[in-house]
């Protein structure tokens, strides 16, 4: 770390975009279409009779939500990209033959994939949205605007991945719905650069039981009495699980960084060491 360098940075930075610019084109076309799919659930009742200006607009705004909830889903995801061309030998040498040091290999990749991620999701929204837009004009439904604007304000909004932590739109709901999803990522990147055969089931297995477990939890604070409605209490134990989560994100990327660094040519059947 006492050898970083900006320029170097930015050149391993650089390096990274262009050789997997094709990657990225194609995942936001494939992303594209995925939200597109999602606005075709809405669109079709609208193709038959009957349905009031309201009930559209309501169709609409849960297939915005329903948009976030993906995005936010693939942000989260990202985390087992970060390291996922590492498993030959020959992309192993390709890597350590890069003139940076380890941190600032490690750091652009956790940086180029986790912004062209969310840059990627931002465009194949928008392309989606132009699409569902044309769409709209020429069958003739009267309901065209942009979702950009409510798309970005849901993705703002975390809280409402866990509404059980808070009030909708409260502070300790959206803190701790930011950080549960960064703690996330930072749990995929582990396994990502960690295991070397089922990272993502195992990740993906202990988060399921991490929301099974925290899903436990709230039920029986709320059998307790310690609801959002119970006030500063449950407030400052939302807080303490923030805290957590924040120092099991950091202790996630510290060790994804420790075994990136010591990850040798040749390395172990199941494990990166």
């Amino acid at each position: 770390m006492d050898n970083f360098d900006i320029k170097r940075f930015a050149r391993t930075v650089r390096w990274m975009y262009r050789i997997n610019v094709k990657n990225v084109l194609s995942f936001a076309a494939g992303l594209s279409f995925g939200y597109l799919f999602t606005f075709i659930g809405w669109l079709w009742p609208l193709l038959k009779s009957g349905v009031t200006t309201q009930e559209t607009a309501v169709r609409y705004t849960s297939s915005l939500g329903t948009c976030s909830f993906i995005y936010v889903l693939v942000i989260v995801f990202s985390g087992a990209w970060i390291f996922a061309d590492i498993k030959t030998k020959g992309q192993r040498i390709s890597l350590k033959m890069l003139p940076a040091t380890d941190f600032e290999k490690f750091l652009a990749r956790f940086l180029a994939i986790t912004l062209g991620t969310a840059v990627a999701g931002f465009v194949a929204f928008c392309i989606a949205d132009v699409l569902r837009i044309a769409f709209c004009l020429a069958v003739g439904i009267d309901y065209v605007g942009f979702g950009l604007a409510e798309f970005i304000t849901n993705i703002a909004r975390a809280g409402w991945l866990i509404p059980w932590l808070a009030e909708e739109g409260s502070l300790v709901s959206i803190v701790v719905g930011v950080l549960l999803c960064v703690w996330a990522q930072s749990l995929y990147m582990l396994g990502s650069v960690l295991l070397r055969r089922y990272q993502h089931v195992v990740v993906t297995l202990v988060l399921v039981m991490a929301v099974f477990g925290l899903t436990w939890l709230a039920s029986r604070l709320a059998a307790e009495g310690l609801t959002p409605l119970a006030g500063g209490q449950y407030a400052m134990l939302a807080y303490i699980f923030a805290a957590v989560l924040a120092v099991a994100t950091v202790a996630d990327w510290w060790l994804s960084y420790k075994v990136f660094s010591r990850m040798q040519v040749i390395n172990n059947k199941w494990i990166n060491l």
